[in-house]
């Protein structure tokens, strides 16, 4: 019977889709009687973990490379910030990219302006704010420390696509 049930939900959701309406959602039940196991821990063969490098340590450092490369080619100049962050082929990347791409600039390795409203990026050679021995040069570098809000969604990215 409850095999039955089941076929005809499938059948309905399948019906559904093919006249382009969105297939009723299903209610999972979950069974309080069943037995408790444990997840198993998986082990990672990633060559990064293995030299103890976590995986957003290794995206920033793409990230500081990439940056590295597009300057090179910019002859040594700022380029656009969305030249650097966009891909062309994923919202997500994109996403991932800025994530990684505001470590650099929060650790002092980027920095960004803007030049008639348009963010620039630009690798800089500074020491970290908790690097350094000399106090002024510390409070130097805080004092000059801007934090920003970026936002982007489907659109925004979209538009950011067609000025790469």
């Amino acid at each position: 019977m409850q095999e039955d049930k089941k076929k005809r939900e499938r059948e309905l959701a399948k019906q559904a889709e093919e006249n382009g309406e969105r297939p009723k959602r299903q209610r999972v039940r979950l069974d309080l009687n069943a037995p408790v196991t444990n997840a198993e821990v998986l082990k990672s063969s990633s060559a990064l973990e293995k030299a103890g490098v976590d995986e957003t340590t290794a995206e920033v450092e793409k990230m500081r490379e990439k940056l590295q490369e597009q300057y090179d080619k910019n002859k040594k100049r700022p380029f656009r910030f969305v030249e650097w962050v966009t891909s062309k082929s994923s919202f997500s990347t994109t996403v991932e990219n800025v994530f990684h791409a505001m470590f650099l600039v929060k650790e002092g390795s980027v920095k960004i302006t803007t030049d008639d409203g348009v963010a620039k990026v630009e690798p800089c050679e500074t020491v970290a704010l908790h690097d350094s021995n000399d106090e002024d040069d510390a409070e130097q570098r805080a004092a000059n420390n801007t934090q920003a809000i970026l936002s982007i969604d489907y659109d925004k990215w979209k538009r950011w696509c067609e000025l790469v």
